[in-house]
């Protein structure tokens, strides 16, 4: 009897956490949506020049739906003691670590010098100084001044 209150545990333990995740996911998925398609985002896009912005979008989307997949997988995989949708669940977990594994063992082996974000957020940052009369510019640098408390208000 301990046993199958124990499994019973784990199994409402594990719905409520991939109930948690897949919740999580539809979140980042629409604010994906809305990041891709706001038009007042769009405009301060076009004036500062961002050419990247919409594929951090839809790599957001993407992820969104990756969470939502994941999350289904493992909400009905305990909830019903599917062996099947669990074991996708946890293979699909396991491929995300090991990519993620990977990622961070190159990015450590190559190192941040290859990488163009520097270059990236200073050309970001002179073309805002230069464009500073444009009211868009100005409120996005204001704002990122208030934030790194570089000026008194």
């Amino acid at each position: 009897m301990a046993l199958n209150c124990e499994i019973t545990v784990v199994k409402y333990t594990l719905f409520v956490l991939n109930f948690i995740g897949w919740l999580c996911g539809i979140a980042i998925f629409v604010i994906g949506i809305w990041i891709a398609t706001d038009s007042d985002l769009q405009q301060y896009v076009e004036q500062m020049d961002f050419e990247h912005y919409y594929i951090g979008a839809y790599l957001i989307i993407a992820a969104g739906v990756v969470m939502i997949v994941i999350g289904f997988l493992g909400c009905c995989g305990a909830i019903n003691e599917n062996v099947c949708m669990l074991s996708t669940y946890f293979i699909l977990l396991f491929t995300i670590f090991l990519l993620e594994l990977a990622a961070a063992i190159y990015m450590l082996s190559v190192g941040f010098e290859y990488t163009n974000m520097d270059k990236f957020v200073y050309n970001g940052m002179y073309k805002m100084v230069c464009n500073y009369n444009n009211d868009a510019v100005a409120w996005v640098m204001d704002l990122l001044q208030l934030d790194v408390n570089a000026v008194d208000v």
